[in-house]
């Protein structure tokens, strides 16, 4: 009777997610997919400079890129009123950006953004195809 691991591997497989010439050894690779997502960011606003924005455009360029990703479409929605404050702030900037990210590199984006002392909120969606 086969063990876990070899139903495991044979089911991935079949769906062709596993590499076949690693299927009978133990140590086998996943090939990752490249997902498109929707990242929506709320960035603090400071008065009068619109430099905490941009420089957290550039930061997520620079993240989503070190992750193995791509970017796509950027949207930016304007200086909005929150509905309830968030650490007494009461504006924000929402930046929207479509990317192409493998799936390894969702959970470390979502780390960097909850770190991230600009961003206020963040929203990643995975977009159906």
């Amino acid at each position: 009777m086969p063990s876990l691991l070899q139903r495991y591997l044979e089911w991935k497989t079949r769906l062709g997610r596993l590499k076949p010439s690693v299927r009978n050894r133990s140590n086998f690779a996943i090939i990752s997919h490249m997902q498109k997502y929707e990242l929506t960011v709320l960035v603090k606003t400071v008065t009068g400079l619109p430099a905490g924005r941009q420089d957290v455009e550039e930061k997520m360029e620079k993240i989503i890129k070190a992750l193995g990703g791509k970017l796509g479409k950027f949207t930016e929605m304007g200086k909005k009123q929150l509905a309830y404050p968030i650490d007494k702030i009461h504006e924000a900037h929402f930046l929207n950006w479509i990317i192409e990210l493998p799936n390894e590199g969702v959970v470390q984006l979502e780390k960097k953004l909850t770190v991230d002392r600009e961003v206020i909120r963040h929203l990643l969606l995975r977009r159906d195809k």
